[in-house]
């Protein structure tokens, strides 16, 4: 209750800064799409998290300038948006929202920056989600069923982690493409171009996967997150998360007694971490079972130290598939 009226009086807050924006007399900022004087200034895309905003580069290039509201190093379950951010939502061109509860802040202000000329683009929209796990006692990768992203307005339901899944992305940079178009109908020919150019890159990802994951000796892995429904339903192996659907979900003991016997049972040997939260449950789970710990990256940001490596999505990837072969001991080929 108190994290929704603090956000309640942060939009109040922005809404009297965007009235009295650059001292304007109308004490209202034009929408962002109207009377541009230079046709080839770039456009403005904002979006609420990194993949989003990589995804946005790859089709949008030297056309297209990119801000990400959740900064680098930050884990973005459950972050609360400063007052510049909600502005720079405002001011935005093109908002890119994940949804399915995982950005909740941006899905209740996206109302009022569509009557504003924010032309808003929410994935879960185009997505068949996968159902959220409830009980913390229920194993496996839950794929089983496929869920109705609609079903009475409870996102909050369902699994949000599906850029995982590098088909499921394909969808999500074209919605970007045509938004793009959408804006600049001039450059279509380049969108068109540069969309077909990331599409083939994925599609050789998920060949990858496919290929190196289609012989292994074990076909479950444990994690502390359960991040991985997505991309396990997609390459036909199971999961055991010790923890919720987001990262800040504690564990009981009893669920880590019950993962425990799990990982012992079937002679697992290694348990995932993962980047931007603490390890500290995956090093338990791997002391208490003789287990060794691995980096699973679910690519919910990057640190300052893979912004400078030049990291990004695809490289990212194959880092996991690297791991998943790992993890499940699958045979060279």
């Amino acid at each position: 209750m108190q994290k929704i009226i603090a956000f309640s009086s942060l939009v109040v807050l922005v809404m009297l800064a965007l009235f009295f924006w650059n001292g304007r007399s109308t004490g209202i900022p034009d929408a962002p799409n109207e009377n541009k004087e230079n046709e080839e200034e770039k456009i403005s895309i904002v979006t609420t998290f990194y993949p989003l905003a990589d995804f946005a580069r790859s089709v949008g290039r030297e056309r297209v300038n990119v801000t990400s509201v959740v900064p680098a190093g930050v884990e973005p379950h459950d972050y609360e948006p400063t007052q510049r951010d909600i502005i720079s939502a405002y001011e935005a061109d093109i908002f890119l929202v994940n949804g399915a509860g995982f950005d909740a802040w941006a899905e209740k202000i996206r109302p009022e920056l569509e009557a504003r000329g924010v032309r808003v683009v929410q994935m879960s929209e185009i997505m068949t989600l996968l159902p959220g796990v409830h009980d913390e006692h229920e194993e496996g990768d839950h794929a089983g069923e496929e869920g109705d992203s609609h079903e009475e307005g409870h996102e909050s339901q369902f699994d949000p982690h599906f850029w995982l899944d590098p088909l499921l992305v394909e969808k999500q940079v074209n919605a970007i493409t045509s938004a793009l178009i959408a804006l600049d109908a001039g450059s279509q020919s380049d969108y068109v171009k540069w969309n077909a150019e990331y599409l083939m890159k994925l599609q050789a990802l998920d060949a990858t996967y496919r290929s190196d994951l289609k012989t292994c000796d074990l076909r479950t892995v444990v994690t502390s997150h359960n991040a991985f429904g997505y991309l396990a339903k997609r390459y036909q192996f199971d999961t055991i998360a010790v923890s919720g659907l987001s990262p800040e979900d504690e564990p009981s003991p009893r669920r880590l007694a019950e993962v425990t016997t799990l990982v012992k049972e079937r002679g697992i040997k290694h348990v995932f971490f993962e980047t931007l939260v603490s390890p500290k449950i995956a090093e338990t789970l791997a002391r208490e079972t003789g287990a060794t710990t691995l980096l699973f990256n679910p690519i919910e940001g990057l640190t300052s130290e893979e912004e400078a490596r030049g990291e990004n999505y695809l490289s990212i990837m194959q880092s996991n598939l690297d791991n998943l072969k790992i993890a499940l001991k699958c045979q060279a080929r």
